[in-house]
């Protein structure tokens, strides 16, 4: 049954289940804990201070994680309250390009909003529920080959300000998707805690050091399971299985097109159906409360609403 989400607050998404790092940690340590936790972001404290927040994207830019501490990668954070709308969260989420936001009480965080809370609620939007996977979706401006070096893909993406792409096989089928936190989380971690700094392949025996990750395939880190969906699959369902992954992402493989669906852009297009809505609303009742007029007025009143 549709939601009405604009009636929403904070209050109800919110979780007492979240990940959270002290600024002295080094970041080594911080992943091991986002990864025991299945989280991709935490937020980070100084003893009680609330500091900020982390995510595991942008990790792989870091030398030595053993040592480095997390208090040099802090991400400023919006901060909410219980009684903020619904939409006012989701604008904050969207514009701090976050999955995670602290709920603040006489300046103690005292629970979290996490993004699978704002999905689970959102997927219930008539609007969301009226559109296709095809209108929630953007085209993806590049594609990585299972056996192209990780080095170059990765400064593709760097350049392009992309963090997830779709691998193709060498029939042009999508067999994956490359994702910057997988790589920190299952490359760039197990070689900072081994000796020697060796990653060990998934497609061959032999260990790859860390100053030759750079020539990695590309298929030995992708994940192979990726999520594909029709373009006229349900926004609903859609926003649902969104909401059921810790990494949120789908991606829409068509007649030798492929395009990707993350919460940036639902986020986009429930804030922007949002807006219409309002703007619709105004309308109506602006012309509602006009004064009596003659059918030619009130024609050139709308005409100008």
């Amino acid at each position: 049954m549709p939601e009405n989400t604009a009636q929403l607050r904070v209050q109800d998404v919110m979780t007492m289940a979240y990940a959270k790092a002290d600024a002295n940690d080094s970041i080594s340590s911080l992943m091991a804990v986002m990864k025991k936790a299945g989280a991709e972001t935490a937020l980070v404290f100084d003893g009680k201070k609330f500091m900020g927040v982390v995510s595991n994207t942008g990790l792989v830019r870091n030398g030595n994680m053993q040592k480095t501490q997390v208090s040099t990668i802090i991400k400023t954070s919006p901060k909410l309250s219980r009684n903020q709308s619904f939409n006012e969260m989701v604008k904050l989420m969207r514009n701090a390009d976050t999955h995670l936001l602290p709920v603040m009480e006489k300046n103690q965080v005292i629970v979290a909003v996490n993004v699978q809370s704002v999905l689970s609620r959102m997927k219930n939007n008539e609007s969301i529920q009226r559109m296709n996977a095809s209108q929630l979706s953007t085209v993806q401006p590049i594609t990585a080959n299972e056996n192209d070096d990780l080095g170059k893909v990765m400064r593709q993406l760097k350049e392009s300000n992309v963090r997830k792409v779709p691998v193709l096989n060498a029939k042009g089928i999508v067999s994956g998707v490359l994702k910057m936190d997988t790589i920190a989380l299952e490359v760039l971690l197990p070689m900072d805690r081994r000796s020697g700094n060796i990653y060990q392949s998934k497609n061959s025996a032999q260990g790859i050091s860390k100053n030759n990750m750079v020539s990695i395939p590309v298929k030995s880190v992708m994940d192979e399971n990726p999520i594909i969906v029709r373009g006229d699959e349900k926004g609903n369902k859609i926003v649902e299985m969104l909401s059921k992954q810790t990494n949120p992402l789908l991606i829409i493989s068509e007649n030798g097109k492929h395009e990707l669906i993350s919460v940036q852009n639902v986020f986009n297009a429930y804030l922007n159906q949002t807006q219409q809505n309002e703007k619709e609303e105004n309308q109506d009742i602006q012309t509602t409360h006009l004064p009596e007029v003659d059918e030619i007025d009130r024609a050139k009143i709308n005409s100008m609403l």
